[in-house]
């Protein structure tokens, strides 16, 4: 169910304060009117008990899901002769009716999770108080096959935060059976004077994990809200209107398929949707800044207007920094090189290496770990670091891009981040910069961004419009090499310990790396690649420290072999650098050894970590594959013997499976008292075809019955 919700409320937004909650007497009380509002609304889709046969092998149907939007902005209210702020209210109702057909989905709608309050009321001096605060009501019904309706008590919901302005609950959906029918809304409101933002954007995607037979998606602005749309990928576009108070946007679909793919599929790109953002304006005249217009709702321009007024703000924006001050680390590398003349004369390597880093250690300054240095690189750090380059007499380009997993450029809101900045300087050879991969300065393109088109123009160089395809990573960039020495403890048996070390390339470095290494080694490695890179950021404790950095260790091993280890003994990082990054642990793990008679049955497949299993509904394939990036993972790992036994069932871990789509192998021998293991996964491409789908089964296939293979230590007689 968790999941469910949340896609729900992603999709639906904020809400509308109807009555003001003070305290639990006053929510109980507006729970009532709410269930009362909503489930005494009649309408013939949530009178449905009974579904067809044909949809008897889904694990789940939505017989019906509506999604109500609400928006009212209040006149701004005078204080002391001044003008304050406007009072904007947002509500959102999610409604849900489920058929229950088995076990999977009665676990997966067995509990609703949510924010339950959210206050952050302010006062300005001795002013009046400024809302900001949020609440949200849930309420259940289970519809038993005889008819028999079940109203799912909220008392029984468990508060997993209880603060004072902040509360989040879980509600249990209790008597829910396999074949019943589950009844059930969310409804958040929040009310706020703490400024008009965009709202949204929110997406509805038209397949989702289970058919569902009517949606409606319903929403009602304020006069003053202007909103965008777009229709992707084959989605329907809604039905726009106006009434008293606003606009108005409808849309209501009937049999919606479920989406059919499940795994790597990119659905913002393959599957139709609908999404949409408003914003309410202030006052009452024309709003040339703002690309929404008061009281109406229009699709998006596309990708050539869009990108000419994202031009125009930032070809202003450079020539005004231009008379402003450079940033901290241009003039620290004016030092570094020993004088502006000596750094222009630096090649374009060197400098740009040079500066990237400086940028780096500056915003480490601030940061308590390394994703929130990640956090510290935003947009205005691509803007400065475009006045360093110019400063430095580099002449580059600012190009804009979409991430494979966003929407594509005509598809593009206005909300969301939905495009990110790059820096090129085409000189000898192309140098990009991309500030989202915060590790060092590496010349390289992110996962999330290989293949795609990235659209900019020439800073100074006449502004030119200019565009690239950018490069696409291949499977000797990213690889895991992973070294493994596995004993069985002689003390016990099904106890094995193992000594792993491990090396990381290419687009496996970054999310591995922010999360095992502590901010002050990153800072030391980052100061290791300047000759007096130590005067730039003060050294200070780490702030990571031993506890946190050995239970991200722990979660690392849990991932990858999708178990917790049973006692982590030693951990460390071997080596960070912007080409690789190594790290070594010693752990135990239980569970991978059986005990049958006086002999032992080891899971040794299992040592090359988790591998997909594909369900026979997933099996059949209609969408082009996406995966994250081309690919190499090598292991070589060795099995102690212990004495006494003889191993067999090596023959089973020699196979092999070459295609165009990639390669598995893997091999087992016995080398005196030890198996020796050599195993290599290789995906050639980030994108197939569906035509190669039975080559990709062939390899997914063959990773995964290795996974499954045992090896039998026989105690010898």
């Amino acid at each position: 169910m968790k999941k469910i919700f949340f896609i729900s409320l992603y999709c639906c937004g904020v809400l509308l304060l109807h009555a003001q909650v003070k305290n639990d007497k006053d929510y109980r009380e507006h729970s009532k009117e709410i269930a009362a509002e909503i489930w005494g609304t009649k309408s013939p889709e949530f009178a449905i008990t009974q579904v067809s046969d044909e949809y008897k092998n889904e694990s789940a149907v939505i017989i019906a899901k509506t999604v109500s939007m609400v928006n009212t902005a209040k006149k701004k209210r005078s204080f002391w002769g001044g003008q304050v702020s406007d009072k904007l209210t947002y509500d959102n109702s999610v409604h849900l009716r489920v058929k229950i057909n088995d076990k999977a989905a009665l676990n997966e709608f067995s509990y609703i999770e949510y924010e339950k309050q959210l206050v952050r009321n302010t006062r300005l001096g001795w002013g009046p108080k400024m809302y900001n605060q949020q609440y949200t009501f849930v309420g259940a019904k289970v519809i038993k096959p005889n008819g028999e309706e079940m109203i799912v008590n909220g008392d029984e919901e468990v508060l997993t935060v209880n603060e004072d302005k902040k509360k989040k609950g879980k509600l249990a959906i209790s008597g829910l059976q396999v074949g019943d029918i589950l009844d059930y809304y969310v409804r958040e409101e929040v009310v706020t004077e703490m400024g008009n933002d965009i709202q949204g954007p929110y997406t509805y995607f038209l397949n989702t994990d289970y058919p569902v037979l009517t949606f409606k998606l319903h929403m009602e602005l304020d006069e003053r809200a202007g909103a965008i749309y777009v229709s992707a990928n084959g989605a329907p576009k809604p039905k726009i209107s106006k009434n008293d108070n606003g606009p108005v946007v409808d849309l209501e679909l009937k049999n919606l398929t479920k989406a059919t793919d499940s795994k790597w599929v990119i659905p913002m790109r393959q599957l139709p949707y609908v999404s949409i953002e408003y914003k309410v304006l202030s006052g009452k005249g024309e709003d040339k800044a703002s690309d929404f217009d008061r009281g109406e709702v229009h699709e998006a321009e596309g990708w050539e207007t869009f990108f000419s007024k994202l031009k125009t703000q930032y070809v202003r924006a450079f020539n005004s920094y231009l008379v402003g001050p450079a940033p901290v680390y241009w003039e620290r590398a004016k030092s570094f090189f020993g004088g502006k003349k000596e750094l222009r004369r630096t090649g374009e390597d060197s400098l740009v290496k040079v500066l990237y880093n400086m940028m780096l250690l500056q915003a480490a300054v601030s940061a308590d770990n390394i994703s929130e240095l990640q956090n510290n690189i935003d947009g205005m750090s691509v803007f400065n670091f475009s006045i360093a380059l110019d400063r430095s007499d580099l002449p580059h380009e600012f190009l804009f891009v979409t991430p494979r997993y966003g929407p594509s450029k005509n598809n593009i809101l206005i909300g969301g981040n939905p495009l990110e900045p790059i820096l090129h300087i085409k000189g000898e050879k192309d140098i990009w910069i991309v500030f989202s991969r915060a590790v060092f300065f590496n010349n390289k393109i992110p996962f999330w961004l290989e293949g795609e088109t990235a659209e900019g123009f020439s800073i100074k160089q006449g502004w030119k419009d200019v565009q690239y395809k950018l490069p696409v990573s291949t499977a000797a960039d990213n690889v895991i090499s992973e070294q493994m020495e596995i004993s069985l403890q002689p003390s016990n048996l099904q106890l094995l310990q193992v000594n792993r070390k491990t090396k990381l390339t290419g687009n496996y470095i970054e999310g591995t790396m922010a999360d095992l290494e502590t901010i002050e080694a990153y800072k030391e490695a980052l100061r290791s690649t300047m000759k007096n890179g130590e005067t730039i950021s003060p050294k200070n404790e780490d702030s990571k420290n031993i506890e946190n950095q050995q239970k991200e260790f722990k979660s690392e091993i849990e991932e990858w072999f999708n178990q917790e280890p049973k006692e982590l003994i030693a951990y460390k990082i071997e080596g960070l650098t912007a080409d690789a990054f190594n790290y070594a642990s010693t752990f135990t793990m239980d569970n991978w050894v059986k005990k049958a008679g006086n002999n032992y049955i080891i899971e040794a497949g299992r040592f090359i970590g988790d591998a997909t299993k594909l369900d026979e509904d997933e099996r059949k394939r209609t969408l082009d594959i996406h995966l994250q990036f081309a690919r190499t993972v090598q292991y070589s790992y060795s099995l102690s013997i212990p004495p006494g036994f003889t191993v067999k069932g090596i023959e089973n871990f020699n196979k092999q499976v070459k295609n165009d789509v990639g390669e598995f192998s893997g091999s087992a021998s016995i080398s005196g008292d030890k198996v020796e293991f050599s195993v290599k996964r290789i995906m050639n491409k980030n994108y197939q075809p569906v035509a190669n789908w039975t080559k990709m089964l062939e390899l997914t296939d063959a990773v995964y019955d290795f996974t499954q293979q045992k090896l039998l230590l026989e105690k010898n007689k």
